[in-house]
């Protein structure tokens, strides 16, 4: 059997290296076009009328996410315009909630972030209306309030409850956001074509076994907790930074490997994000002082790009944009810089003991399902009807996901595995650039359907009865067999692909 190496592999529609700078390049100045158009318009309203500051962030928070999403073809822009501006008035009272009522605010906090990744088992615009449903949440997470002062009897509230022109505004900035991100997907569409659909996740399965949508909603719930509650006791108002990191390392998870992966990660992004932060605040800019905005936007710019190259940039990047708000509110960077590196630490820990722990997903069986999937629908493109031409590209795009954690593990634990599931991820990258003649063609889909009858234990193909790559990803389906048998994760029920855009899919 031959070992998968040499460069990395070319699918219908791909560039080179450089190529795919450029196109990330574009992309990212594309989406922060509408970040600071739907930013800019907000602060002008904030010139002429009383609007929440919090209002300015959700602005930059939503159109950064909903540029990200609406590239995706299975993304409805329609309901993003009906639900967008009612999550822009349940940040109004949320904000609301977290600031006076923080028992009540901080538990629902949690509660409709978890709800969001529950919604993910679903199918249809249900799995959009969840990731929608918990912006407000994440906005505010990353928003710096200023700690308000309760009057001295301690009867009346801190804040005065969202007056109607408040709640309006917020679904005005709603509406703003949606407007700026479909401009700039107009945009990107002239320019490059969008990406096909994420592939379904599959039927749900009866019996006493939870789906993997249900246990990353209960694994998130349980970190996200334990978070506020360590967050509280360890580090008083900044409880936030632990909360944040739990969130960011289990919101999008491809199995509990993943999470560890994201983890430390994490960690190791964040760290030397706040630091760079710190020392700008510190040292540099003072509160208040308007280029502390402004680095902000060049710090996101630089992580748009660079996002899906390694997750500890992005989370170098979303970390050094918190930090660089708390700078602009006044918070002494110097002072917190060790508890901010200690609620990361801390956040990670849970999210990455949660994913292991509590009804664990194995990575093996998201690459198992993901594999069975790109199987499928690259057996369905070599048909005459090409149906499955955007459902491969759409499984390519998940598994690109999976290589970081997959060699991660190669050079650690995994040095003397022969293929390495990394090589059957690039084997199937390969396989998607289909032959051109129309007998190779045939040739191809027939050993296709005999790997993906091998998976369900109706064949078993020698290696050397099959092309090279194929031999590659049927020695590393047949490896995780016996997972399937273990957790009732086989070819069709992986955690459904996530599209949140804070870091994959995620504002934060």
């Amino acid at each position: 059997m031959t070992v998968v190496g040499g460069p990395a592999p070319r699918t219908p529609g791909a560039t080179s290296d450089g190529g795919r700078w450029r196109a990330d390049v574009v992309s990212a100045a594309l989406t922060m076009a509408a970040v600071l158009t739907s930013f800019g318009g907000v602060y002008g309203l904030s010139r002429c009328v009383d609007v929440p500051h919090q209002d300015l962030v959700l602005a930059a928070v939503l159109a950064l996410t909903l540029s990200r999403a609406f590239g995706r073809a299975d993304h409805s822009r329609l309901l993003a315009a009906v639900e967008v501006p009612l999550v822009g008035v349940a940040a109004t009272w949320a904000g609301w909630l977290l600031i006076d009522r923080p028992w009540v605010g901080q538990p629902l906090l949690v509660l409709a972030l978890s709800l969001g990744v529950q919604a993910r088992r679903w199918g249809g615009l249900v799995p959009q209306a969840g990731r929608l449903v918990a912006l407000p949440f994440l906005a505010l997470l990353v928003t710096p309030v200023p700690p308000v002062p309760r009057s001295p009897s301690g009867g009346s509230p801190a804040i005065p409850v969202p007056s109607a022109s408040a709640v309006w505004w917020g679904a005005a900035v709603g509406l703003l956001a949606v407007a700026c991100a479909a401009a700039a997907q107009w945009c990107r569409a002239r320019l490059a074509p969008a990406a096909g659909p994420l592939p379904a996740s599959g039927a749900r399965r009866r019996g006493r076994r939870l789906d993997a949508g249900t246990r990353a909603a209960l694994q998130l719930l349980l970190a996200l907790g334990g978070a506020l509650v360590l967050g509280h006791l360890l580090f008083g108002d900044r409880w936030r930074w632990a909360v944040v990191s739990a969130y960011l390392v289990l919101s999008s998870a491809r199995g509990r490997g993943d999470v560890v992966h994201k983890a430390v990660m994490r960690v190791v992004g964040a760290a030397a994000g706040t630091v760079a932060a710190t020392l700008v605040t510190a040292h540099g800019l003072p509160a208040g002082n308007r280029w502390l905005v402004v680095a902000v936007f060049v710090v996101m710019a630089a992580a748009v790009v660079v996002r899906d190259r390694n997750y500890a940039y992005w989370a170098a990047g979303v970390t050094a944009m918190i930090a660089l708000l708390d700078g602009y509110y006044g918070e002494d960077a110097a002072r917190a810089l060790p508890e901010r590196v200690a609620a990361i630490v801390v956040g990670a820990t849970l999210g990455a003991l949660s994913a292991w722990f509590v009804v664990p997903v194995r990575s093996r069986d998201v690459l198992r399902s993901y594999l069975a999937r790109g199987l499928a629908a690259l057996s369905d493109e070599l048909a005459p009807d090409a149906a499955g031409a955007a459902r491969t590209q759409g499984t390519l795009r998940l598994l690109r996901e999976l290589e970081p954690m997959l060699r991660a593990h190669r050079r650690t634990v995994g040095r003397g595995q022969r293929p390495h599931a990394v090589d059957a991820v690039a084997a199937l990258h390969r396989l998607a650039v289909l032959p051109g003649d129309e007998r190779e063609r045939r040739v191809l889909r027939r050993d296709v359907t005999r790997v993906r009858r091998a998976i369900v234990g109706r064949d078993d193909p020698a290696p050397d009865e099959l092309p090279p790559d194929l031999a590659v990803v049927h020695a590393v389906l047949a490896a995780t067999r016996t997972s399937r048998r273990r957790t009732g994760h086989g070819g069709g029920d992986a955690p459904a692909a996530s599209a949140t855009g804070l870091p994959s899919g995620s504002a934060t």
